[in-house]
């Protein structure tokens, strides 16, 4: 972190809460809890009325050594921009720091510890800290750092997800292998780590769903593995919350590919400037800088799904 900021403070987990934390400065935060380093990058903006949370993602191979025991804060340089109005921390996953072998962890942590469920404690006391509340508070990140934007979301209740393009099963994830390996060996039986690896199963066990923007790309293996079983899945577990709280944007790209800067900035504006996404009813598209709304907010979930695939099937025919 010396290389992205001047001031690091180091504290325990048991003395954060009363720590008086940097305003109006971009610092580091390292939190040991149970012997693991936590790391954050940190800038609260004392006029500001939101709080944007970024996780990180998964280490390309050409970059493993490069980050092999230093933190990735994904999408930090965005706080330099003249539109982050908003107070922001990015937040590593010490996951791939305890198995260096890892280009990713989506902080399952060890076999003894979670360690998404501890970042969640750590967010809780820095809220405390800087007597920030939930309501004000969005998780986002893409991919790896969206399904833990899932995840917090469902730890600390009335926050806000942006999930771009998330895993939601990890089992149904091409790197799971690797997660399985190196953390949990082969002949473990990983039902009960069930809920570290699988949205849905956090969501039962807390008994509650996050409000979730949830940003789809079109590519058939997202589409199969995540988007499409997830949201069955938890229409099945709550209907009425499921049409309360669930909203679709689709990004028409192929590839496994996150929104630009600009596109964030839109969704931003959107959100912080109107409260909410009044004016998107259920599914809207988004082509660079505009939203285009295309469907009405529909309850039953085969139609949800049908008429979700002819939209995707309209843009990926765009594409050709």
């Amino acid at each position: 972190m010396e290389q992205l900021v001047d001031k690091i403070v180091n504290v325990t987990f048991d003395e954060l809460d009363d720590q008086k934390l940097p305003l109006n400065e971009k610092y580091g935060l390292v939190v040991n809890y149970k012997d693991v380093d936590y790391k954050f990058l940190i800038h609260i903006r004392e006029d500001a009325a939101k709080l944007m949370a970024f996780g990180s993602g998964v280490l390309p191979e050409t970059e493993i050594e490069k980050f092999r025991g230093r933190p990735l804060f994904k999408r930090q340089s965005w706080d330099n921009k003249k539109e982050m109005d908003f107070s922001t921390i990015f937040y590593d996953d010490p996951t791939r720091t305890t198995f260096p072998n890892l280009r990713g962890g989506w902080a399952v942590g060890s076999k003894e510890d979670w360690y998404l469920e501890n970042i969640a404690k750590i967010f809780e006391k820095i809220f405390y800290v800087y007597n920030i509340e939930n309501e004000d508070v969005v998780f986002y990140s893409s991919s790896m750092g969206g399904f833990m934007s899932i995840q917090l979301g469902t730890f600390l209740p009335k926050t806000t997800v942006w999930a771009d393009i998330p895993q939601t099963d990890l089992k149904k994830y091409s790197h799971y292998k690797y997660l399985k390996k190196e953390i949990f060996e082969d002949n473990v039986d990983l039902e009960k780590y069930n809920v570290r690896l699988d949205c849905i199963e956090l969501m039962n066990r807390m008994n509650y769903v996050p409000e979730i923007y949830l940003v789809m790309d079109i590519s058939d293996y997202d589409l199969k593995n995540h988007f499409y079983p997830f949201v069955k899945r938890l229409y099945d577990f709550d209907k009425d919350i499921f049409e309360k709280n669930i909203k679709f944007l689709i990004n028409p790209i192929e590839a496994h590919s996150f929104l630009k800067y600009e596109q964030f900035i839109l969704l931003k504006n959107k959100y912080f400037v109107d409260t909410k996404f009044d004016d998107i009813e259920f599914f809207s598209v988004i082509r660079g800088t505009d939203i285009d709304v295309k469907l009405e907010k529909i309850s039953d979930i085969n139609t949800v799904i049908e008429d979700m695939e002819k939209l995707i099937n309209e843009e990926k025919s765009n594409l050709e």
